[in-house]
């Protein structure tokens, strides 16, 4: 660090932050919301940090009492914005998964919306979801239930891209 430091400021003349500036390995290092992956060649990725911030700004947009297509043209703005800085990651895979997660999330809220088993079950079996596997899934929490079959098949990945839901993987 006192070698690049010196070059820095004596050479380039350049002011180095010392709280903001480290030397390391690219893969424990992270840089303007990226970090990278180890290996041989090592691939751009997006940090840990911001996909917590990510997720709590997910979270916080899909608070309950709102109208879902109010959340849904929240959400969409923040993600458009979101896959326009973080599209250039190298790991797509990441990009997948946050999609996933962010559907996850919508069928959860829709899931809270619904309340009363009565209406949930109602709705399942509207949806050619079996009697056994309607029943079962009416008295799981929202989360637990967002990622059943069930779920998936009466809001399908179809049904949020036609409220207009972006989408950060491209």
């Amino acid at each position: 660090m006192a070698g690049t430091k010196r070059f820095l400021e004596r050479r380039l003349r350049l002011k180095v932050n010392e709280q903001k500036s480290a030397v390391g390995k690219p893969c424990e290092r992270k840089f303007l919301g990226y970090s990278f992956t180890s290996g041989a060649a090592p691939r751009r990725k997006i940090a840990k940090q911001s996909v917590q911030r990510f997720q709590e700004r997910v979270r916080e947009l899909t608070k309950r009492g709102r109208n879902l297509q109010l959340v849904v043209n929240d959400l969409t703005r923040y993600l458009r914005g979101w896959a326009g800085y973080y599209g250039w990651c190298e790991t797509k895979s990441q990009l997948r998964e946050l999609d996933g997660w962010t559907r996850r999330r919508l069928r959860s809220y829709i899931w809270r919306q619904w309340q009363h088993p009565r209406r949930r079950y109602r709705i399942l079996r509207r949806h050619d979801v079996p009697a056994r596997q309607a029943w079962q899934v009416v008295h799981f929490g929202p989360w637990r239930a967002s990622r059943s079959q069930a779920l998936s098949r009466v809001l399908p990945n179809a049904y949020f891209r036609a409220l207009g839901l972006a989408s950060v993987a491209g």
